[in-house]
């Protein structure tokens, strides 16, 4: 199997739409968090940053973007 192949056997993840009025922060994680918001994101088949995104409209109790 070569890398080409091993990329597109790989489930794309899906992202939350962008907008213009987005803003993008940096935050430093801790590893526990991290592996948690790795966990959300396989589970929901998204990228980190949209785990981190639909984990945070969940906290909040914002509608979910599908």
């Amino acid at each position: 199997m070569t890398s080409t192949s091993k990329r597109q056997a790989v489930i794309p993840r899906r992202r939350y739409a962008r907008s213009t009025k987005s803003v993008a922060v940096c935050a430093h994680l801790w590893p526990d968090v991290m592996q948690l918001i790795r966990q959300h994101a396989e589970q929901h088949q998204l990228t980190q940053s949209g785990a981190v995104h639909d984990a945070l409209r969940r906290y909040f109790n914002l509608p979910i973007i599908e």
